[in-house]
């Protein structure tokens, strides 16, 4: 096994600090403490931008930072968001389904597993990826918050509804393990 040197380990500070913020947002969510728990999300996929960056700058991509980066999206952009709005519904007194939650968080593993195995089979080839097939985890996560958002920010309650709370997650799920080409920044 190779060692790792400090300066590895940079990109990995930030990608455990955004891992952190994802599990504090549910923490918050459990606490009802909705824009808090929205906002963290937020932060942490600002964090999970640049820890690939950091890591390229530094020249320190390694087989343990992609790894350990999409058990942190799984966690972040995978669980946490369907959770919030699992849990922001049931404090609506709406009856969101919990299989929902699961479908979404399925969705996300199985698109962070189909990333990963591409990144081992484009490792050799020099060709930077300039697009990825269906939308990221942290664009999902997004998606998925985005009613709430404009809830928060416009206090509007058109996004309020059994139906749409009920089905919301399926488009940000459906997406995610999706063919459709998105541009990768």
């Amino acid at each position: 096994m190779k060692k790792l040197s400090l300066r590895s380990l940079i990109p990995n500070l930030f990608t455990f600090i955004s891992l952190t913020l994802g599990l504090t947002a549910m923490k918050f969510a459990i606490e009802n403490k909705w824009e808090i728990s929205v906002s963290l999300i937020v932060f942490s996929s600002i964090l999970d931008n640049i820890d690939g960056k950091i890591a390229r700058l530094l020249k320190t991509n390694s087989d343990f930072g992609v790894e350990l980066d999409s058990l942190a999206d799984f966690i972040s952009f995978g669980v946490t968001p369907a959770i919030i709005v699992y849990l922001w519904s049931k404090s609506l007194y709406v009856e969101n389904s919990w299989a929902m939650v699961i479908f979404y968080a399925i969705c996300s593993s199985s698109r962070l597993a189909k990333f990963n195995i591409a990144s081992l089979e484009n490792q050799s080839s020099a060709k930077k990826i300039k697009f990825f097939s269906g939308i990221s985890t942290p664009a999902a996560a997004g998606l998925t918050l985005l009613p709430m958002m404009i809830n928060f920010r416009f206090n509007t309650n058109f996004f309020i509804n059994d139906f749409f709370i009920k089905f919301y997650l399926i488009l940000p799920a459906v997406l995610m393990i999706s063919n459709i080409p998105t541009y990768s920044m």
